[in-house]
């Protein structure tokens, strides 16, 4: 295994940001664990925020620990280990985590059993995984799309853009109606996708084109693992939809959104920023901005909280 020393870490820190504690000249890691699992050989970094902050320090066997100033560093620990002092000891854990020991991009290029439509425009800085199927839609350098995707007609992808493995992109959404004879009618999709730069997408997400209009995911947006996002939805900057949640048809979703796993947004409705949707929550109404909310049928959390108190008395009799 290759050891890394703190030198190796110096460039991905920035300059003054750091202070380092205990240093010694064989100090080194060759892996990231928990502070539980960490051993002599371990990087580890301690949230700020633990109750148990301090026994945890104490206690841990990573020879490296990532931690903030609040911290009391005794000449025991300093002894035992070696301490980093930054600002935000995650995000830094998380980039040292990331440029060592995540996978790398794969080399620009297609895989020779993906199926390109001649129409496609597609940056030669692209990355396109085995066994895709992309038709006629636009895409920009730097994104990689992994196996097994499916990017239909009128799709158009910027910058920077991650689709992770068995992706469907851009198919048609759930248009089936009755007519006033009770008739089955399908309503046309002839819109198309628009993904703006620096989105993810995880696996096994649809995105379903817009039937008039495009379904638009605004830049930085970030979709977790088997995400559904029906026709016409607009999904804003910066913000984050987690596993299984469901957005349906024609729902404008505003920036710095939260939506949490299995939650469920009806159609039609307006989710205004900075709004925090909570698990399994099924929202039937607009959400105004900076809201709360939770539950079935979805609430502000304080009155859900409420709800639940006053349940639980009546049922404890009290």
């Amino acid at each position: 295994m290759k050891k890394y020393y703190i030198k190796d870490i110096l460039p991905i820190l920035k300059a003054g940001s750091f202070k380092i504690l205990g240093e010694k000249p064989d100090t080194y890691f060759i892996n990231i664990k928990t502070t539980l699992e960490g051993k002599s050989d371990s990087l580890v970094f301690i949230s700020p925020d633990r109750n148990d902050k301090q026994g945890l320090l104490e206690n841990t066997k990573a020879g490296i620990v990532i931690i903030d100033g609040s911290f009391e560093i005794t000449d025991s620990i300093k002894n035992d280990k070696c301490i980093l002092v930054v600002a935000d000891p995650k995000k830094v854990f998380a980039t040292i985590g990331n440029a060592i020991f995540c996978n790398h991009p794969p080399a620009f290029g297609v895989h020779p059993t993906a199926y390109i439509h001649p129409d496609a425009k597609i940056n030669s800085k692209t990355y396109i995984g085995p066994f895709c199927y992309v038709g006629k839609v636009e895409i920009d350098e730097g994104t990689i799309i992994e196996g097994h995707c499916h990017l239909y007609d009128n799709t158009i992808i910027g910058k920077n853009v991650i689709i992770k493995a068995g992706a469907v992109i851009g198919g048609s959404g759930f248009g089936f109606m009755k007519d006033i004879n009770n008739n089955e009618v399908n309503f046309p999709h002839v819109g198309g996708v628009i993904i703006e730069e620096n989105v993810a997408i995880g696996s096994g997400n649809c995105i379903d084109r817009g039937a008039l209009g495009n379904t638009i995911i605004r830049r930085n947006a970030k979709l977790d693992n088997l995400v559904h996002v029906a026709h016409n939805v607009v999904i804003g900057e910066n913000t984050y939809l987690t596993a299984s949640s469901t957005i349906a048809g024609s729902t404008s979703i505003g920036d710095d959104v939260f939506i949490g796993p299995n939650a469920s947004v009806s159609s039609g409705l307006m989710i205004d920023s900075d709004a925090f949707i909570t698990i399994g929550s099924v929202v039937t109404r607009n959400v105004e901005e900076s809201s709360h909310i939770t539950g079935n049928f979805a609430v502000p959390h304080t009155t859900f909280l409420n709800i639940l108190k006053k349940n639980i008395n009546e049922i404890e009799g009290k």
